[in-house]
């Protein structure tokens, strides 16, 4: 080994402990840019991937911190405290994103979301409705809001609207195989 290889070797190590997960490589950048929101916000993701819920708080809380208007930090901390069992809390943090931005569909979407869980099915499809309204487009997650409320309008023995929903749905995504399931199972029982 050379004197350079030498030299270079504790430096490569460093990188690959760093690199070796995406928390890791998170956490030095933190390190070296304390003050990016952006950053706070990554690896607040990254803690909620891994199931560390206090540390993703944390990490959202420091970047609406840093920077306020940052929605979509917000936004991870509701989803954290969905994910936390604390449904209050997240509807609180999503009605001051809505507060800010009426037509967050990421926000409407979970509180009819928390909403379905709790098994509140009115409310849930207000929610839904109003993401479905306030997203128009073709993406994978207008696909998501229209299953959705189908789900709501088979649960309530709607079967016709159910059918429209699910049909609408796999209009956008017609790879989602759940919800072709559920086509057919409503279909077979609106005959």
């Amino acid at each position: 080994m050379t004197g350079v290889q030498t030299c270079a070797l504790p430096i490569s190590v460093k990188r690959n402990t760093i690199w070796a997960s995406d928390i890791n490589l998170w956490q030095d950048a933190v390190k070296k840019f304390p003050y990016s929101s952006l950053i706070h916000k990554r690896l607040g993701i990254e803690f909620n991937r891994k199931g560390e819920y206090r540390k993703a708080l944390y990490e959202f809380e420091k970047a609406i911190r840093l920077n306020p208007d940052m929605i979509s930090a917000a936004n991870g901390m509701a989803f954290t405290y969905q994910l936390m069992g604390l449904e209050e809390n997240a509807i609180s943090v999503y009605q001051k994103i809505l507060s800010i931005d009426t037509k967050n569909t990421q926000a409407l979407n979970n509180i009819g979301n928390i909403y379905y869980k709790m098994r509140l099915y009115d409310k849930a499809l207000s929610y839904y409705k109003k993401a479905n309204t306030s997203k128009k487009g073709n993406s994978e997650d207008n696909a998501k809001i229209y299953f959705n409320v189908g789900n709501i309008y088979a649960i309530q023995g709607n079967y016709s609207l159910a059918i429209r929903e699910f049909s609408e749905g796999l209009r956008i995504n017609p790879y989602d195989i759940r919800a072709h399931i559920k086509l057919g199972d409503k279909i077979g029982r609106a005959h």
